[in-house]
């Protein structure tokens, strides 16, 4: 069997019941523990692998046909630790440029 075959007959299996999600979010979470174990701060690492932890549980909640207010709230929480992770690295939100600046 080759490996397209295999590919063929088990990643549907694997994307359709979320499994593959599954490792993903255990793996996210061993990456997180890790970080924390070097020393990593906690307000660096929490938004920057939070805000995709939500949206994987997101996606998770709707593959397993969870109710959308569940769905909703994962999805704001990305959204939610996604600005706090780009204020955390950006100082201040920068401005835009203006069509008046001087040449």
């Amino acid at each position: 069997m080759s490996m397209t075959e295999v590919f063929a007959k088990w990643l549907p299996q694997w994307l359709g019941d979320g499994t593959v999600l599954d490792v993903i979010l255990v793996g996210m979470v061993i990456e997180a523990a890790v970080l924390m174990a070097l020393r990593f701060a906690p307000r660096a690492v929490l938004p920057y692998l939070g805000s995709g932890v939500a949206m994987l549980l997101a996606w998770r909640l709707a593959v397993g046909g969870a109710w959308w207010g569940w769905i909703s709230a994962c999805l704001g929480l990305a959204g939610l630790l996604h600005v706090v992770d780009l204020r955390a690295r950006l100082g201040s939100f920068p401005r835009p440029l203006s069509s008046s600046s001087p040449r």
